[in-house]
């Protein structure tokens, strides 16, 4: 692919990137091409995969000594595949602490210091490597993204009592990371427990938070509400709350050379999984993050306790998955009565709970939409909305969608 030339580009949702080149391409005849089931056109693409062109400004040369795995759609246009998913080191993840309050937290950083700050709160029983994508997508975007190991998983933030794993103290923490990085506002993001205190510090501390974007979990009163109901599908689906409420329950997934927790990873990258047992796969860590299910469930609820967080003011951007197994549609889908600022639901067809694993394309995509939506400053163009542009000689710009193009033929 000579440079200068135009190229034609599909992303999977794992990352992986397939190449055209204009509207048709030379391969080795020896090769054949797959078809990708539902892959269709460029203008009709299964979820998850994105269609974009570039023109290159450097060559980009194929290995065709060795296979090389194509894709052909629907119009028998052949896409060579030039890369396997991988995070983008465009952008460097460094590693830092921050002191909030007698605690010292690790984190994972990316992008500007300068940038609008953007923390992302991870879920159980994970790690910030769990936004390990998103960090860099939202780094190279020009916000400085921030994504603290949580209390309990963080070793300089790990207090022996269950009662130091309240929410009202996970609140601070998150309150006390931005006041250590000097930012009166910031926006917030969450999934799975960390979803859980960011719906609790939106509530509490509103005027603190430019916007809100939640994974998985709907919003604590409508998931204590299903929880309660016995007809409901979230009933039985939240009976691992009380389960791991009981003392020690760390010690049944750490048997066996932790097969129980293993197994609550399944399907995630192997180098996820690593990360995730290396932290939390012994009884210290992995009891300190499981006290906040022991602090915050009375009767097999979350907060089953407390009084309601009430409505949501701030603008949010609510992502599920609609075959997570352990939260249902009833409380997802009641969410939307419980937020009254700006709200957006977008519902991830055959998407489990890990979401920022599994489509990290989607998240990155919807992620910065939100934040651009609900942001103060101008932030890089990251390529997720493409367009064809032809400027004049005068230097005037016209601008048209592919969409509005190929329809008009």
């Amino acid at each position: 692919y000579d440079a200068g030339s135009e190229v034609y580009e599909l992303t999977s949702p794992e990352g992986d990137v397939y190449i055209m080149q204009s509207y048709a391409q030379i391969v080795d005849p020896t090769l054949t091409a797959d078809a990708l089931p539902g892959l269709g056109s460029r203008l009709d693409l299964p979820q998850g995969w994105t269609y974009s062109s570039r023109v290159l400004e450097e060559p980009i040369v194929l290995n065709v000594d060795e296979p090389i795995e194509v894709l052909q759609d629907d119009l028998q246009n052949t896409y060579s595949k030039l890369s396997d998913g991988e995070v983008d080191d465009s952008t460097e993840i460094v590693e830092i602490e921050i002191a909030s309050g007698p605690y010292t937290f690790t984190a994972r950083t990316a992008g500007p210091e300068s940038g609008e700050l953007v923390l992302l709160l991870h879920g159980f029983p994970q790690t910030s490597f769990a936004w390990r994508s998103q960090l860099q997508a939202l780094g190279e975007a020009g916000y400085y993204a921030v994504a603290p190991d949580l209390r309990g998983v963080s070793e300089g933030a790990r207090p022996l009592g269950v009662e130091d794993y309240d929410l009202e103290l996970h609140i601070a923490d998150v309150l006390g990371y931005a006041d250590a990085l000097e930012r009166e506002t910031f926006h917030l993001v969450g999934h799975d427990v960390g979803a859980t205190v960011a719906w609790a510090v939106a509530a509490q501390a509103p005027e603190r938070l430019s916007s809100l974007t939640v994974l998985s979990v709907p919003h604590p009163d409508a998931l204590a509400e299903a929880q309660r109901d016995t007809t409901s599908c979230q009933y039985e689906a939240s009976a691992y709350f009380e389960t791991l409420s009981i003392q020690n329950s760390e010690d049944a997934l750490l048997a066996n050379d932790a097969a129980g927790l293993e197994a609550i990873y399944a399907g995630l990258q192997e180098e996820a999984i690593d990360e995730c047992k290396a932290a939390l796969g012994n009884k210290e860590a992995l009891g300190a993050a499981i006290n906040f299910y022991r602090a915050n469930t009375e009767g097999g609820v979350l907060f089953g306790g407390s009084e309601p967080l009430g409505s949501i003011a701030v603008d949010t951007l609510y992502i599920y998955g609609d075959s997570d197994p352990v939260l249902c549609p009833e409380p997802a889908e009641a969410t939307a009565d419980l937020v009254s600022g700006n709200y957006r639901f977008e519902v991830l067809e055959g998407v489990d709970h890990w979401i920022p694993d599994r489509v990290p394309e989607i998240v990155k995509a919807m992620l910065l939409e939100h934040l651009d939506d609900n942001s103060e400053g101008e932030h890089v163009d990251t390529g997720v909305d493409d367009a064809l542009i032809l400027t004049t000689a005068d230097g005037v710009e016209f601008v048209r969608t592919p969409d509005e193009y190929f329809d008009s033929l």
